[in-house]
């Protein structure tokens, strides 16, 4: 049994590393919100059958989604770059 996530199988059957890939459907996900949200504001009935929710917190929850899904995971302390 392939315990890999289904984003990491398909990332490396298409020869991709599975963050690059999340990265590039994060990528996706922002485009697509900014296109669906500057066509609804020109034309409210415009993409009709786009029914995810568009605000910024679901998109990042969908982001965040898809790098976990990849096997990225969080830092386990807080970043203190720069600090001298």
């Amino acid at each position: 049994m392939d315990d890999r996530s289904s984003l990491s199988q398909a990332a490396y059957a298409a020869g991709v590393h599975p963050i690059e890939w999340a990265v590039h459907l994060a990528r996706s996900q922002m485009e697509v919100q900014a296109e669906v949200l500057g066509s609804r504001a020109a034309n409210p009935e415009a993409h009709p059958g786009y029914l995810l929710p568009l605000t910024d917190d679901a998109v990042a929850r969908r982001i965040v989604g898809e790098l976990l899904n990849a096997g990225w995971q969080p830092p386990t302390e807080p970043s203190h770059e720069g600090d001298q």
